[in-house]
């Protein structure tokens, strides 16, 4: 049991450090003068970040 968890913590890990690059990536690609990009994408940087931290604390709890 303790090894799936630590391997489901992995893919997590994993897909937490994609976001984020592909926020990083989408945030030096897009023109900086556009006002309406920017907050629609932080809160979708808030949304996902969210789920990701539920999705860690359920895995653990049911560890």
């Amino acid at each position: 049991m303790p090894r799936q968890i630590g391997t489901i913590l992995m893919r997590l890990h994993f897909v937490a450090n994609y976001q984020h690059y592909t926020a990083v990536a989408l945030l030096t690609l897009l023109p900086m003068s556009n006002s309406f990009v920017w907050p629609w994408l932080s809160f979708l940087w808030e949304v996902s970040s969210l789920i990701s931290t539920k999705l860690v604390l359920t895995v653990t709890r049911k560890g």
